[in-house]
């Protein structure tokens, strides 16, 4: 079983947006990464996990913590390979809309 999602309009390098998806608090992630790219083969980010929703908040985007209290995931989302992206088609529609990939794996 896997969740995935996607957030557009993060092209930026400074963008970024903390959120919590709701997990099966029995349900252990076995990975969680965000990517640009459909099928996750490159412009990837693997988290790690933190401690804490703070912890989280306060990383480069490559952390997740798992609230088993509220049956959350925490993640913050922050561009993968932005800049080499924008490069190629700086204002096109394809820029502006690429969609950022979350995906959580159990």
């Amino acid at each position: 079983r896997w969740l995935s999602m996607d957030v557009e309009n993060m092209t930026a390098a400074g963008d970024s947006m903390l959120i919590s998806v709701h997990f099966d608090t029995k349900a252990v992630p076995a990975r969680v990464l965000v990517s640009t790219n459909p099928d996750y083969s490159r412009n990837s980010r693997l988290m790690t996990a933190a401690t804490s929703r703070a912890a989280v908040a306060a990383s480069s985007g490559d952390r997740c913590w798992r609230d088993t209290a509220n049956s959350l995931i925490w993640v913050k989302l922050m561009p993968v390979g932005a800049a080499e992206y924008n490069a190629e088609q700086t204002g096109s529609d394809s820029d502006l809309y690429r969609p950022y990939r979350l995906r959580i794996e159990q």
